[in-house]
């Protein structure tokens, strides 16, 4: 694999864990107690709430496949 495929192997990998991080903290930023809450942003937080667990695994299965086929002693696979 040349130096170019596998830069963009990390940043798909870098955009899919923020993606997965942004699926927790939009929820957690936007629910909390004693402070207002508005009706768009809280059907937001909890419909990224709702379907955050699926959406995690897919990428977090997306990650693993782009790691496994860069692979190959770069050290790309042994993230997962």
């Amino acid at each position: 694999m040349n130096r170019s495929e596998n830069r963009g192997l990390w940043l798909l990998l870098g955009l899919l864990a923020m993606f997965s991080l942004s699926l927790f903290v939009i929820p957690a930023f936007v629910i909390r107690p004693f402070r207002h809450q508005s009706e768009s942003a809280l059907g937001l937080a909890i419909a990224v709430k709702r379907i955050a667990p699926v959406l995690t695994a897919v990428a977090r299965n997306r990650g693993g496949a782009g790691a496994e086929r860069g692979g190959g002693g770069d050290g790309a696979a042994e993230l997962f």
